[in-house]
Parts: structure tokens; sequence; C-alpha cells
């Protein structure tokens, strides 16, 4: 009975796994549209058109962190259909996990390296800072701060 309950306890974390990172792929995803949004928008207010575009600047490295979402996914999938999961795909999931939170720090100093090119203080700096977490005060962005309540109340 023993190696049995062990056996579910195990498959029931691997579940959990898959779903923390499906739940991490799909909010860096969000965190991507809610960017290039607030790109778009600071290019058209600051008359940056065509040429020395913020977004065109930061074009590459969101390419990178959504390919590195993409093979977030793809970990949760071969975690799901693994039939005995092992330690091969818990240090798939801890390479890909670290492996997007580098990528969204690059996307953080590009920006930083965007801003003082620029002669900008935090302009493209804080418009990451807003996508990923910071200050959240457009009504599109609402749902997000109901949501995150949501989660922190059960």
């Amino acid at each position: 009975m023993g190696k049995s309950t062990d056996r579910a306890t195990t498959e029931e974390e691997f579940v959990k796994l898959e779903q923390v990172l499906n739940q991490t792929a799909d909010d860096t995803s969000n965190c991507l549209k809610l960017l290039k949004k607030h790109l778009n928008e600071y290019d058209s207010r600051n008359g940056n058109h065509f040429v020395n575009t913020a977004y065109s600047y930061m074009r590459s490295d969101m390419r990178t962190v959504k390919d590195t979402s993409m093979d977030l996914k793809h970990v949760a999938h071969q975690i799901n259909q693994s039939h005995k999961p092992s330690k091969t795909e818990i240090t798939s999931a801890r390479n890909m996990m670290n492996a997007t939170a580098k990528t969204m720090e690059t996307l953080k100093i590009t920006a930083h390296n965007y801003d003082k090119e620029n002669g900008q203080r935090a302009g493209v700096k804080g418009k990451i800072a807003a996508a990923v977490g910071g200050h959240h005060d457009d009504k599109d962005e609402k749902h997000l701060e109901k949501h995150h309540e949501k989660d922190d109340r059960g």
C-alpha cells in the first residue's frame, strides 16, 4: 500500500508541476502582449515612427522570451505525456523556469540600455515594470489586479 500511495503522490506532484509550468508560460505570454501594447503607446506618444522605436529595439529580446515561454509549455507537455515521470523532467522544468526568468531579466537590461541611449530616466524600463507587475492603472489592466486578488484569497 505504501508504494502505491507514494506513486499517487508523485503523480499528483507532477500534475501540479505541469500546471505551474503552463501557468508561468501563459503569464509570460500575457506579459509580452501587454508590453507590446505599452511599447507601441510609448512610441506613439514620443513620436517614434519606423526609426529607433522602443518596440523595434526590444523585438529580439521579446522574441527570445516568447520562444522560451513556448519551450516551457513543451516541457509541461512532456511531463503530461510521460508514463513514468523522472528526474529528467524535473531538471528540464527547473532549467526552463530559470531560462524564462533570465530572458525576462535580459528584457529589463535591454530596456535600461534603450532608456540610457535615448536620455530617458525609466521610460521603457518603466513600461516593462508595468507589464511585469508594476503599476496597473489602465482599465484593461484592472482585470489582472482582480484576478490576483482572487488568487491571494483562495
